[in-house]
């Protein structure tokens, strides 16, 4: 497996570990959130998803590696705003400044930081909330044994 396959996933193990974030979502999905569940149901409200991961070479005097856009989505059917910003604070928790939580084969996660976050309004007529946290990160290569 590869260091992007496993920055995805090991994003996506950091959140699903955190008992608080676990208690007050229904799953948390890499992509995009599938339609139903295993048993053929919708999924249910409310749910995170790490929507879009960018890659971009980074280069210092002895380092290389990735500079890495991630894009973390929450969804909530909750009436307000509330309940959103509420899971986007603990993704906060989970992630911000937390890179030696991080593990990626070969690699070593220098910094992971909150940019900034937003909720949206009601992307459809049933209410659905999306809030969108942005965050960047600095993984680089380990140096060969």
């Amino acid at each position: 497996m590869g260091a992007t396959s496993e920055w995805d996933m090991a994003v996506q193990n950091r959140l699903e570990a955190n008992v608080a974030l676990a208690a007050v979502v229904t799953g948390v999905y890499t992509g995009t959130a599938p339609q139903q569940d295993d048993s053929g149901d919708p999924v249910a409200f409310p749910y995170v998803v790490i929507e879009d991961t960018e890659f971009f070479d980074y280069h210092a005097a002895k380092e290389s590696g990735f500079e890495i856009l991630m894009r973390i989505v929450t969804i909530s059917r909750s009436p307000g705003r509330k309940e959103t910003r509420d899971i986007q604070d603990l993704i906060y928790t989970a992630l911000h400044r937390q890179q030696s939580a991080l593990s990626v084969t070969g690699h070593s996660v220098l910094l992971i930081d909150r940019e900034g976050s937003r909720v949206d309004d009601p992307i459809d007529n049933d209410g659905s909330w999306r809030g969108v946290c942005e965050y960047r990160a600095i993984m680089t290569k380990n140096a060969p044994d």
